[in-house]
């Protein structure tokens, strides 16, 4: 029943393991072959996997093979890579533009060109995976021009990644370009609830005076679709902006109802306190007296989030204590209470 623990493949093993019938002993063969693909066997590993994706018979290991190439970095093999972007299983197709995506170059000719092709690809999955590619391989006035024209795609994905993609090529120091500005307007009235919350918090974000209603309607409201992420992201505009209009949906998601709180209950309860709400603000410093040490540093983080300055003494009392909180997030917590009192 306790036998001894199987050692670690070596080399020999991995290749042996890739001719096995069964399916999990080659999967299994294929992520030790990771291990090897950045170490003294790294040329024979890296080849053994480009055999694997171009022959499994399964997808799964052929997908696999082309996730590994990209983790450790394989980019002399980008021609095996390529060519796996016409395997018939669209996982693997999928894979393969992942790995072309993260170690492709703007230089490589034949990079681009699949890149290209693939931004009009009849599978959405396919779509949407080239745009994050174009992000690093396509020059930056080509990748503007394929996000213009992901904006209209036909499937919402598309369209949400478009418009985060172009947010994030956006910095706040600057003002927002105007393109950005307009495809957010547009998004504001997409029929897909997670396209026009990129567009609130774009608006929001630019201080565009119909992001706050747009951001509050979907806080309020009992949108499907929308990412744990996104929504966090959301709260925590809301807060920062002072949304007034989103307290419902604040305080649904933090103080919860008849079937509990929401898993975004601490995003909630910060974004609250922030906006000066007595009842959030007294559940995070009394946080800070949580049994768990984890439990007060998670108070901790939230009290400099929220900037609740009365929690300064029980702040530096535990900065104090040995085991207290993490000592990291206390100094940052109270950072951000000088610079808030400094403001």
């Amino acid at each position: 029943m306790f036998g001894p623990r199987l050692l670690p493949r070596n080399i020999s093993a991995c290749l042996r393991d890739l001719k096995s019938a069964k399916l999990e002993v080659r999967l299994s063969a294929v992520r030790d072959l990771g291990r090897h693909a950045t170490g003294p066997a790294q040329e024979e590993a890296r080849t053994a996997l480009c055999r694997t994706l171009s022959h499994d018979a399964a997808v799964a290991v052929r997908a696999e093979a082309a996730v590994i190439l990209a983790d450790v970095g394989a980019a002399e093999h980008l021609d095996e890579l390529c060519d796996a972007l016409e395997d018939p299983a669209l996982r693997v197709r999928q894979m393969a533009l992942v790995a072309v995506g993260e170690l492709g170059k703007a230089s490589d000719g034949r990079v681009q060109h699949a890149t290209r092709l693939l931004l009009s690809d009849l599978a959405p999955e396919m779509r949407f995976q080239a745009l994050i590619a174009a992000r690093n391989v396509l020059s930056e006035s080509a990748f503007a021009d394929a996000l213009t024209r992901a904006h209209d795609d036909e499937d919402p994905e598309v369209r949400y990644i478009a418009l985060r993609l172009a947010e994030e090529a956006w910095t706040e120091s600057t003002p927002p370009p105007r393109s950005l500005l307009a495809a957010a307007r547009k998004a504001a009235k997409d029929d897909a609830a997670m396209v026009r919350l990129v567009a609130a918090v774009v608006l929001v974000r630019a201080e565009d005076p119909s992001g706050a209603d747009l951001l509050a309607s979907l806080l309020n409201g009992r949108a499907a679709g929308l990412s744990a992420e996104d929504e966090a992201e959301a709260l925590a505009l809301a807060g920062k902006h002072r949304i007034r209009a989103a307290l419902p949906g604040l305080r649904r998601r933090a103080f919860g109802g008849w079937f509990g709180s929401s898993p975004l209950s601490w995003h909630a309860r910060v974004a609250l306190a922030r906006m000066g709400d007595a009842r959030a603000r007294r559940s995070i410093v009394s946080g800070l007296s949580a049994w768990t040490r984890d439990g007060r540093t998670l108070a901790v983080v939230a009290a400099g989030e929220a900037r609740i300055v009365e929690a300064r003494p029980k702040l530096e009392a535990l900065a104090r204590e040995p085991g207290g909180a993490d000592p990291d997030a206390i100094a940052r917590a109270l950072e951000l209470l000088s610079e808030s009192a400094e403001a």
